[in-house]
């Protein structure tokens, strides 16, 4: 009787287990950059939150692919197969594979781009059509819930020039009124001008906290290319956050 016991305690282990992996492998590989959290005090994507359960899940799984490799009851093998040890290593399959996505995980995100997780609301300029995005330094993807955007500085800049000579600049407030823009602003749009490899036409900036975001309207034949960079005030640091065609950016929020 404890020996049966025993075996279906064994059996349920694996079975949870394998359906745990399954699970996380799910959320890791389908949609992985979707944020479904993204007011939470550490917004995660799909794929970042599959990745820590499978990290914590790992030793777990080691454990009870180990009883079925040392108990091997759980299997219709024969008493001589049973003795093979090399066939029960396939006990370690679930393992296995959940340590190569633990690995490509933990490699994935030290080697990542860090940066702000924002909220945009964008406007599809050839249809009206209005829609919400959630970007990282690393994705781009479709935010289908609302949100509450930050309180935020507009300004919008122009180039008179096509060589984006800064002597040409205008940058105008909300109203439309031409005025000043401070120190941080501007070395945004430096930052951005020494690597457009085209004019900029209109770029919209919006000041929220240490960062700035620029949404950058090039000149380009056949197309309306609208680069999104993100600027850090602090760090002084650039980041090309997405590139749209024929898009407006309307509002957004740093989460």
């Amino acid at each position: 009787m404890g020996k049966r016991i025993f075996n279906f305690f064994v059996a349920m282990l694996n079975i949870a287990g394998v359906l745990c992996l399954l699970y996380c492998l799910a959320r890791y590989l389908i949609n992985p950059h979707y944020v479904s959290n993204p007011n939470a005090m550490i917004p995660m994507e799909n794929w970042e939150g599959a990745g820590f359960l499978l990290t914590l899940g790992l030793p777990f799984l080691t454990i009870a692919n180990t009883l079925a490799f040392l108990f091997p009851v759980i299997t219709n093998m024969e008493k001589e197969e049973r003795k093979s040890w090399v066939a029960r290593l396939f006990f370690f399959l679930p393992t296995m594979i959940c340590l190569c996505f633990v690995v490509h995980f933990w490699c994935t995100s030290l080697f990542a781009e860090e940066g702000p997780t924002v909220l945009v609301q964008i406007q599809d300029t050839t249809d009206g059509t209005i829609y919400n995005e959630i970007l990282t330094p690393n994705s781009v993807s479709e935010y289908f819930e609302t949100f509450e955007p930050d309180a935020v500085t507009v300004y919008r800049a122009t180039f008179a020039e096509a060589d984006n000579n800064f002597g040409s600049l205008s940058i105008y407030d909300a109203n439309g009124r031409e005025t000043e823009a401070n120190a941080s602003v501007k070395e945004a749009l430096a930052s951005i001008v020494s690597d457009a490899e085209h004019w900029i036409l209109e770029a919209k900036v919006f000041e929220d906290g240490g960062f700035i975001f620029v949404a950058a309207q090039l000149n380009v034949n056949l197309y309306s290319p609208c680069e999104f960079y993100v600027y850090d005030t602090e760090a002084k640091t650039l980041q090309l956050y997405a590139e749209w065609n024929n898009i407006d950016v309307l509002a957004l929020a740093v989460r």
